[in-house]
């Protein structure tokens, strides 16, 4: 369904903007219709980038992103606006999502009239129906975004984008700012309306616990490029790329008995604005050669690929 190929985004910076840097240097992958494809990475390695460049929030400096053979990056304004029912986002902060001066009702309905989903007769059945849908009450639907908790906030954003029938949802860190017991109420209902409507999802995170249970496969990005990506087991299960194999040594383990080795990065991250050559994992890699300073591996595999000259 979604085919994301040589992506890029680089931001001009310094004197004269002569500097760039390379939030997004060159992704490629796709996404099956129905699938949900998990990506993560440490911060600032350009999740949420991607997320944004997919959508038309921001303008890419290169690249294709095509959707049901559909270039999104050659559509004029006018013919991108027409498809924007059909792919949405969920972002961070659910109390940044609505506006404080509308009822959550109007905030529903907002969208309902902008493309004309249903007559005005049914326009507070089809509300109350999203809310039920949601697990929001009726008394909700009159009260102001700051009269309700961040967790029903987030059930009002998601809500909101139900009401227009979109094939295509983003879910950028949804849970990240709510409580624990809330954010896995959230999950579930994230699950729940994915199969409920057959929606093709991206899910961004750096919870890679929330990403083994929502996901299907799993994209890993370090510094703008991908390392490593595959069905989400096989990631979990048999990581290849080193840096997945440190990530995932940093999950806790819920038995205190139990102890994992933890593979501790040397080093920093680097600065995107001047990414290191070769492979740009290879200066905190404990396995790197002489190649990958020199060479830069392609993200090549059956299924599971990997970005590793030593794999």
């Amino acid at each position: 369904m979604i085919e994301v190929s040589g992506l890029k985004k680089y931001f001009s910076t310094g004197l004269f903007g002569k500097k760039y840097i390379r939030a997004v240097d060159g992704v490629d992958f796709e996404i099956e219709k129905g699938e949900s494809l998990g990506l993560v990475g440490e911060s600032g390695c350009g999740k949420t980038t991607v997320g944004r460049l997919i959508l038309r929030l921001v303008e890419p400096t290169e690249g294709k992103v095509i959707i049901d053979d559909t270039n999104l990056f050659e559509l004029s304004k006018k013919d991108m606006r027409k498809l924007r029912h059909k792919m949405q986002i969920i972002f961070q902060n659910p109390d940044a999502s609505l506006n404080p001066r509308m009822r959550i009702g109007d905030c529903i309905a907002e969208p309902l009239k902008l493309y004309k989903i249903v007559s005005k007769e049914r326009m507070n059945d089809k509300i109350m129906e999203l809310i039920e849908t949601v697990g929001l009450n009726p008394e909700h639907v009159n009260r102001y975004p700051h009269e309700l908790s961040g967790g029903q906030n987030q059930r009002a954003v998601i809500a909101r984008i139900l009401a227009i029938n979109p094939v295509f949802i983003i879910a950028d860190e949804p849970t990240s700012a709510l409580d624990v017991n809330v954010q896995a109420q959230i999950l579930h209902i994230l699950r729940d309306v994915k199969d409920k409507f057959g929606l093709t999802c991206l899910f961004i995170s750096h919870d890679l616990e929330v990403i083994k249970i929502m996901t299907d496969r799993v994209a890993v990005m370090y510094l703008g490029k991908l390392v490593e990506i595959g069905k989400t087991d096989k990631i979990f299960n048999d990581a290849k790329h080193p840096y997945t194999k440190a990530l995932l040594s940093a999950i806790p383990v819920a038995d205190p008995d139990v102890k994992r080795k933890r593979i501790i990065l040397k080093g920093d991250m680097p600065n995107p604005m001047y990414p290191p050559s070769g492979c740009r994992f290879h200066t905190r890699c404990q396995y790197s050669e002489k190649i990958c300073e020199i060479e830069e591996p392609s993200l090549i595999g059956n299924g599971h690929k990997v970005a590793c000259h030593l794999q």
